[in-house]
């Protein structure tokens, strides 16, 4: 519901997007996506994704557990214990100019 003439003022300052804010002091949860053995995305939360050599083409990562963020199956230890596991189909730049990777599950 829009208040009355709400789009026909260009000084109307307050809006229904003031309500839809993040508020204080909570955070930010990333979108959870159930995923299967042979599922194809694209993603840019690679940890060290410029400067690790262990990053290539057909490199299997994996996720921790305390964050999500995928890191070369060489890292793994107690916090990657999830049995997930990602093999680098490409890597190349994201429309926002970030580097990124596309990945597909293998485990």
């Amino acid at each position: 519901m829009y208040e009355m003439h709400y789009n026909e003022d260009p000084y109307h300052i307050y809006g229904l997007g003031q309500e839809l804010r993040m508020p204080e002091g909570t955070n930010m949860v990333p979108r959870v996506l159930k995923t299967n053995v042979g599922d194809i995305f694209t993603t840019n939360t690679v940890d060290a994704l410029i400067t690790d050599p262990a990053i290539t083409v057909g490199g299997i990562l994996v996720p921790r557990t305390t964050d999500g963020i995928l890191v070369p199956e060489s890292f793994a230890n107690a916090d990657t214990a999830c049995g997930m596991k990602w093999q680098i189909a490409k890597i190349y730049t994201m429309p926002d100019h970030q580097p990124g990777v596309k990945v597909m599950r293998v485990q």
